[in-house]
């Protein structure tokens, strides 16, 4: 709640475009637009984002910053570091935060969504900010369209109005980072040629070991991804997640024995379901099914998982297939609740009320897993 909150919008505005550029009633306007825009992208984010957590708080030229690990929907990792200051009411506000994806801090990447704005309402005021830079200005119609299309899942439209714009543009990093996230959804060599610019582009990024990892990945370039992984680890001050990364990538790297001592210590710095599936997920591999087994008993004696939430995991995972088919998980699974609002009895189905058609489902044929 904090997180979404806790932006002082004013601050922020100011940074980006300062109020005596112009006309006090003219800064007042822009900055209601900017505002509810930044609004409307808030609650966006808050339906995408599906976890936050606090790593630490370090300090950076003697102000505190907090660093947050993002998780998205699909399994989506990003990294922020908030920037704060106190408002007159002595309440803690965040006035930027650097982005981990991007590159670059909130800031900058606010001043470039709001040149469309400004092109448009104070032409005078956005040469200004982007006189350094002409082809900003000549081809902005065609580069602001990048956010939109995308936001909208129009990402081959997106990729098709980066090709058509000139080199100096399809090097500028947010537009940049808007060709990497339409690339990304639609085609892997678009991809891989994105990060490879951003490389050549931006080599000493601190961005660039968090969006290599993909690009090395699909190239089966194990060991560099992993360099990329142990760079990123080091520059955040320690993620526990990045071990279940490193986990995945030593499995496929045929090296079962740090595979597992990755996934190991994952869940010994940072328990969670995530860490704990790794070795089953291992295990099944193999098709040891009975350790599998053995290994979700314990994480239901002596961890303290539901088994129906074991359940819900292992039936929900295209990786764990055979072992949800297999006999040994299947009798530890055992019959599992049919909850109705009035009532739940084991392995028998509600009765249901009769329809206008005449019919009423009498039973449900069960097959595990699952039912029809």
């Amino acid at each position: 709640e904090f997180y979404f909150h806790a932006y002082d919008l004013d601050q922020i505005f100011e940074q980006v475009v300062p109020a005596k550029s112009m006309d006090k009633k003219e800064y007042e306007k822009m900055q209601r637009a900017f505002k509810k825009g930044t609004e409307e992208r808030q609650q966006r984010q808050e339906k995408e984002i599906t976890g936050i957590r606090l790593l630490r708080v370090r300090e950076v030229d003697g102000e505190p910053r907090a660093v947050l690990r993002l998780r998205l929907h699909g399994g989506v990792i990003g990294y922020q570091e908030l920037m704060f200051k106190r408002s007159s009411q002595g309440g803690l506000r965040i006035v930027d935060a650097y982005n981990y994806s991007s590159g670059e801090k909130l800031t900058d990447t606010f001043r470039r969504i709001m040149a469309p704005l400004l092109a448009e309402k104070n032409k005078s005021m956005f040469r200004r900010l982007f006189g350094g830079t002409p082809d900003i200005i000549k081809y902005e119609p065609q580069w602001s369209q990048l956010p939109r299309l995308n936001s909208e899942g129009r990402y081959r439209e997106a990729m098709n109005v980066y090709r058509q714009l000139p080199a100096s543009l399809q090097r500028e990093k947010s537009i940049l980072a808007q060709q990497l996230k339409a690339a990304q959804a639609a085609d892997d060599s678009a991809y891989v040629a994105a990060i490879d610019l951003w490389r050549r582009t931006y080599p000493h990024d601190p961005a660039l070991d968090l969006i290599s990892i993909d690009g090395y990945v699909l190239r089966r370039q194990y060991v560099q991804a992993l360099a990329c992984i142990d760079r990123l680890d080091q520059a955040l001050g320690g993620d526990p997640s990045l071990d279940i990364q490193r986990a995945l990538l030593f499995w496929k790297m045929n090296d079962p024995v740090r595979a597992r001592a990755s996934a190991r210590r994952a869940f010994e710095r940072e328990p969670s379901l995530e860490a704990a599936l790794l070795e089953v997920m291992f295990l099944a591999d193999e098709k040891k099914y009975d350790a599998c087994v053995a290994q979700l008993k314990k994480l239901q004696t002596q961890n303290g998982y539901p088994r129906e939430k074991l359940v819900g995991c292992v039936e929900r995972s295209p990786k764990l297939v055979g072992l949800a088919h297999s006999q040994p998980y299947l009798k530890w699974r055992g019959p599992m609740m049919y909850v109705s609002a009035s009532e739940s009895r084991p392995g028998r189905p509600p009765t249901a009320a009769a329809t206008a058609g005449g019919l009423k489902l009498q039973s449900i044929i069960y097959r595990q897993p699952g039912a029809s």
